[in-house]
């Protein structure tokens, strides 16, 4: 406990030093790790309550997470971008409140997507600004002591108090002013044996964003669970239903949430966000600058076409895309995504692929000199054309490697063939 104190602390005096949107973002996320210990306070002193009072009880973290990343979302084109998009992505994680029976790995998986844009701060700052390297290690830092504290004291779940005092339905615990982070409060005691119909029913939490939204619901988070669609994912399901095998949540495969789709330039960074063709619906981007970005968010079963030469390219959270782009003076980069395609027509310096599934690169002579640079991705393609037919021919990238000890240092190499 006092190591998930002193790490988030570290984290918020990190912000407040960077200013700007990063602290305004950190208090953000310090109202909701407040209301987040307030609900395990809670569990420590009462039964478990009934399934309607307990999303009573988790509706206002929803909330509070749902301005983190509206608070993102506003500001996209902000220089601390990295910096917003490695909290909000994370921030879920205080969700595990409902995750049974693998709270720690769903936390895991929130601090191993955080990391991708912590990284991105570390590259950037490295070399010019050591308090930003020093957020981004305090952030996951509290996401580690996050998951060990509840590995440790909360393994299969929020343990509730059962020799406790019944939970009276309808009490607010967000009407008092939020504790100090130094009156955390301590692990509950451990709770009695049950077994038959005493059991708690476990729940399916595979999406970060489905999460979300179900926090938000309230009272409406009990209708329906008699009967529950392969899509739609619940808070809690009925014992009877619940598959036998735990899932940890795979942001990949989380439905977008319920935003008003956006194709604009805003600044010098076109924002093509939440459009969903029922076709291979046709977005066309004309760059008019090398300094002008595109960042394509949450879109499913569309085509982008990208004329003219410009900084780079962002696709993030993407679904059977097809992208077809000319010259790029940075990079191009697939984060999040199943069932990709792209082309280059002119030159591209490097392509990363990270947390990618299902992805096609074909490549003109004009891209030959590109940098693919993938982890975490599966079914990696990339597709060559022999100049005298016009036919491409497949290469696919491997995607196990094998480490060996040469005496002095440890040596990687990719397996062509598993």
């Amino acid at each position: 406990m006092d190591a998930v104190k002193d790490s988030f602390s570290v984290f918020i005096q990190k912000s407040q030093q960077i200013g700007d949107v990063v602290q305004e973002m950190s208090t953000l996320v310090q109202n909701a790790v407040q209301s987040h210990w307030q609900v395990v306070d809670l569990a420590s002193k009462v039964k478990k309550p009934s399934q309607e009072d307990l999303a009573q009880i988790l509706k206002p973290i929803g909330q509070l997470m749902q301005k983190v990343e509206e608070f993102k979302q506003k500001h996209r084109t902000h220089d601390l971008f990295n910096h917003l998009a490695a909290v909000s992505e994370a921030v879920p994680a205080l969700g595990w409140l409902s995750v049974t029976p693998t709270p720690a790995p769903y936390v895991k998986e929130m601090a191993d997507i955080a990391q991708f844009y912590t990284n991105k701060v570390l590259v950037a700052y490295k070399d010019k600004d050591k308090l930003h390297v020093e957020w981004a290690q305090s952030w996951i830092q509290f996401l580690k002591d996050l998951q060990t504290y509840i590995r440790q004291v909360h393994t299969t779940g929020l343990v509730w108090n059962m020799r406790g005092d019944d939970y009276k339905s309808g009490t607010s615990i967000s009407a008092p002013p939020p504790p100090p982070m130094s009156g955390m409060p301590p692990p509950p005691p451990p709770p009695l044996t049950m077994t038959g119909n005493g059991a708690q029913a476990d729940t399916d939490a595979n999406a970060r964003a489905a999460l979300l939204r179900e926090l938000n619901q309230g009272t409406d988070i009990t209708k329906g669970l008699r009967k529950v669609n392969k899509g739609d994912r619940t808070l809690a399901t009925p014992a009877s239903d619940r598959s036998s095998r735990s899932k940890s949540p795979d942001p990949r495969t989380t439905p977008a949430m319920n935003r008003a789709p956006k194709f604009e330039l805003e600044g010098r960074k076109w924002a093509l966000e939440y459009q969903n063709g029922s076709i291979q619906e046709q977005f066309t981007i004309q760059a008019t600058e090398m300094s002008q970005s595109v960042n394509i968010y949450r879109c499913e079963r569309i085509m982008v076409i990208v004329q003219g030469k410009l900084n780079s390219i962002t696709v993030d959270s993407c679904k059977k895309l097809s992208l077809v782009f000319d010259d790029i003076v940075s990079m191009v980069e697939f984060i999040n995504c199943q069932g990709i395609q792209a082309q280059p027509m002119g030159q591209v310096p490097t392509v990363t692929i990270d947390k990618t599934d299902g992805f096609q690169l074909f490549l003109r002579k004009e891209s030959l000199g590109v940098e693919l640079i993938s982890a975490k991705s599966a079914e990696i393609n990339i597709c060559i054309i022999d100049e005298a037919t016009g036919d491409y021919k497949e290469h696919a990238i491997p995607e196990q490697l094998k480490t060996t000890w040469s005496g002095n240092h440890f040596k990687t190499e990719a397996l062509e063939k598993a």
